[in-house]
């Protein structure tokens, strides 16, 4: 009995979440009156009230999926996404009493999309971005595309996110007119995340192939002065001078004009160039530069420390979310005492600080961590937890806003030594080859369904045989009672009429 009112009282439990999807139409968080926020409760949104604990299991009512929860503690109220919308999500108290107990639990929201499988959307164009068509009666108010840099192999994803309400219809998303853009020229897309389906697009469409404008430049501008100024100075002025005088004066007066005008016109010109060009240039440009180029850099200013170059990058690694690292401390000057290396992420409202390791001698570090909330067994590869992911006494592996779930979504991530720099870093996506991931227990209510049908067929072949079975079929059917297990009853009828019947003759003799 008391089994019995457990499992009503869970039944009960499980049931109170469900809502039906209803339409479009953000929820902001609420007041209560008193000046405190509190979760939504119209809309799309399903609240409740009265709860205790730290943690609550909330169940999408049958034909949906949880899109959205959230959870109020104490004084604060979260909301979180969940992605890809899930059957069933732990939530996680987000507050504490500042003195290491975690507060309980007042009261959740949840809203829920229908759980059509997913409904797909075209890939991303150079052209135009994202356009997403949303069924009708299905909203979203985010989304994330991931663009990759063609020419630097940089990776970025952005955020498109609906403030005001939720949208529906048809939408564009272009990452290159967000005010964030880095103006890259060759780039591809990757990967789109929808808010409100489980389908995710994942390819590559490269945009804005290179162009062949740097093999005009260099042919045109080398070309011409070369080819132009020293063909014309040489070819003008001694040709004239000697062709023309000595051709027709000598002819006519040859003991005068000869002896004066080649002696005077050839030496003056021809003295005049060489000696007034090529003295100025060379005698003004070496005297200059040298000298004051050395002298300036030995007062210029230390080169300061640098970790251009340096990477952060998630990778999925036997189904485990890994972050693999690079680090390169460019010091020519030894301005930089510090050989620490730690990898800071945040998302504006969480900071997790992981410690990397000490520079070798040569100023690098390059190796890999567990990405935060991950763990794996003692072999170093099999995973045993993942961020964002709880596990439940029956083994069910469930999402949760616990566990360092918000590293999976839009974070910043800074390399720290003294300098630091900021890098692009995004958790692992799911491969056919590699989940990052718990396994998903899909299998379980298919088991549930055959072996429950098998199981109920089953009973009904012995059960039709023996019911069959009467008194005429024991006298006249004895080689089909084995197969009904009946012996020892047919025994014990046989011994019964025996009996009968000799107590009758024995009657009848008295009688006579």
């Amino acid at each position: 009995m008391i089994a019995t009112a457990v499992l009503m009282l869970l039944g009960a439990l499980v049931a109170l979440p469900g809502a039906a999807a209803l339409p479009a139409g953000g929820a902001a968080v609420a007041g209560n009156g008193n000046g405190q926020a509190t979760c939504p409760a119209d809309g799309e949104w399903s609240k409740i009230d009265d709860l205790t604990g730290t943690e609550y299991l909330a169940e999408a009512s049958e034909g949906h999926l949880i899109a959205e929860v959230c959870v109020k503690s104490a004084r604060t109220v979260e909301r979180l996404l969940v992605d890809p919308p899930a059957k069933t999500f732990l939530i996680v108290s987000p507050s504490d009493n500042g003195k290491g107990s975690v507060q309980d639990i007042s009261h959740v929201s949840i809203r829920e999309v229908a759980d059509d499988g997913g409904w797909p959307y075209p890939a991303p164009t150079c052209e135009a971005g994202l356009t997403v068509t949303y069924p009708d009666g299905v909203s979203g108010n985010d989304v994330n595309v991931r663009v990759r840099n063609l020419d630097t192999d940089e990776v970025e994803t952005f955020n498109f996110h609906h403030d005001a309400g939720r949208w529906t219809g048809v939408e564009s998303f272009d990452p290159t007119t967000l005010d964030q853009w880095p103006g890259w020229t060759r780039y591809a897309y990757e990967w789109v995340q929808v808010d409100g389906t489980n389908y995710h697009w994942e390819g590559l469409v490269e945009c804005k192939e290179p162009t062949p404008e740097p093999s005009v430049e260099p042919s045109t501008e080398p070309s011409e002065e070369p080819s132009v100024e020293p063909s014309v100075e040489p070819s003008v002025e001694p040709s004239e001078e000697p062709s023309v005088e000595p051709s027709t004066e000598p002819s006519e007066e040859p003991s005068v004009e000869p002896s004066e005008e080649p002696s005077v016109e050839p030496s003056a010109e021809p003295s005049q160039e060489p000696s007034v060009e090529p003295s100025q240039e060379p005698s003004e440009e070496p005297s200059a530069e040298p000298s004051t180029e050395p002298s300036e850099e030995p007062t210029s200013a230390p080169v300061e420390p640098s970790l251009a170059g340096s990477v952060a990058v998630g990778e999925c690694v036997a189904n485990a979310p890994w972050i693999s690292f690079d680090v390169v401390l460019t010091d020519p000057d030894g301005l930089s005492p510090e050989r620490a290396v730690t990898l800071v992420l945040t998302d504006g409202t969480h900071t997790e600080t992981l410690q990397l390791g000490m520079l070798g001698e040569d100023g690098t570090l390059s190796g890999r961590t567990l990405w935060p909330g991950a763990a794996v067994a003692d072999d170093g590869e099999t995973p045993t937890a993942w961020p964002g992911w709880a596990q439940l006494e029956d083994g069910t592996w469930v999402p949760t806003n616990g566990n360092d779930a918000w590293t999976r979504g839009d974070i910043e991530a800074t390399l720290v030594v003294n300098p630091e720099i900021s890098v692009d870093l995004v958790y692992p996506p799911a491969t056919p080859s590699c989940a990052a991931a718990p396994p998903q227990t899909e299998p379980t209510p298919e088991p549930s369904v055959e072996p429950s049908e098998d199981a109920s067929e089953a009973p009904e072949e012995p059960t039709v045989e023996p019911t069959p079975v009467s008194a005429g079929e024991v006298e006249s059917g004895a080689d089909e009672l084995p197969q009904t297990g009946a012996q020892v009853t047919l025994i014990a009828i046989g011994a019964l009429v025996l009996i009968a019947a000799g107590g009758a003759i024995v009657w009848l003799r008295r009688r006579a």
